[in-house]
């Protein structure tokens, strides 16, 4: 599994919910948690290894965890200016404006429904990755600072 760059078509496109969790998806999810650490990132999205799915991993210090077919179903009016990255765009940072909290509902890794409030680090990690897979990326919505 290949970590794709932001010249790749794939990351300019809606991707598929997972209908249901199979065997091949958990190896997926593992190799993406692979991929991620081994780029030092805190998060990533499924089109960013070339899967059109509906897939999440992040890890931002605390504890690890899998999003499967995410939904931002609710978000602060209440916003902050980032310096973001993105292992698709390496050496790139950009400005981004995102909500400081939101709710988010999910399937976990065991399919298990979730439904939770995201602040901090985690809320502007999980609004990043799910523009991935919404065919958004930060260079369309932020300003280029380096």
């Amino acid at each position: 599994m290949n970590l794709v760059k932001h010249t790749d078509s794939i990351l300019s496109t809606k991707c598929s919910p997972v209908k249901k969790l199979s065997k091949s998806h958990k190896e997926i999810i593992k190799s993406m948690f692979s991929v991620m650490y081994a780029e030092n990132g805190i998060g990533l999205a499924a089109p960013q290894v070339g899967i059109p799915l509906q897939i999440i991993v992040v890890d931002t210090g605390n504890d690890p965890f899998t999003l499967i077919n995410p939904k931002i179903v609710k978000k602060s009016s209440r916003t902050s200016v980032n310096i973001e990255g993105c292992l698709s765009f390496p050496g790139k940072l950009f400005e981004v404006e995102r909500s400081t909290s939101i709710v988010v509902r999910a399937k976990s890794e065991n399919w298990k429904d979730l439904s939770f409030v995201a602040t901090g680090i985690n809320a502007i990690c999980i609004q990043h990755e799910y523009d991935h897979l919404m065919g958004i990326t930060f260079d369309k919505i932020g300003k280029l600072v380096l």
